[in-house]
């Protein structure tokens, strides 16, 4: 290679560099992983979903969930970095009817429609988001379902963080 031709490649190397390490995906917001339990009067809330709302105005940070297992935990891939507003929604309001619950003449018979026929697994469905087969939706105070209104929060940070919270 000549002289004169090798500062010119190592510029146009040096852009490729520079171009690549921009357009790798890494420049997203900063998130971080986020394990835990929801728990009701110290049991395992069932099924449903938890989110975590950043509360920065200036972030470029999306609300970020997961699905609560039947045995109360959770987990959150990409929770966004920082001061978070925590919800859960079991799809059950206290004082409200359960969704999906059929009422009036003929309501026995409905609710044995809503179920997979005899000798079939239940493929999932149900009352809420992230309901379970084989779990029930369990009511919570309609606050925790808003971020605007929930008691709970987190200071999430990059990496592992294991958060549990309490609902009513």
């Amino acid at each position: 290679m000549s002289p004169a031709l090798f500062p010119r490649c190592a510029i146009v190397a040096t852009a490729l560099l520079a171009c690549l390490g921009g357009c790798s995906g890494g420049g997203g917001p900063p998130s971080g992983t986020v394990t835990g339990k929801v728990t009701i009067d110290g049991q395992p809330v069932t099924g449903g979903s938890i989110r975590f709302h950043p509360t920065a105005a200036d972030t470029k940070s999306k609300p970020s969930g997961g699905v609560i297992g039947a045995e109360g935990s959770y987990s959150v891939p990409d929770a966004p970095v920082g001061a978070c507003k925590v919800t859960v929604d079991t799809g059950v309001a206290k004082g409200a009817p359960a969704k999906n619950e059929p009422k009036g003449p003929g309501a026995d018979i409905m609710k044995k429609m809503q179920g997979p026929p005899a000798g079939m697994p239940a493929m999932g469905g149900g009352n809420g988001p992230g309901f379970v087969s084989g779990t029930k939706a369990v009511p919570i105070e309609p606050a925790y379902t808003s971020a605007s209104s929930t008691p709970l929060s987190a200071e999430v940070r990059r990496g592992a963080n294991t958060f549990n919270f309490e609902v009513k």
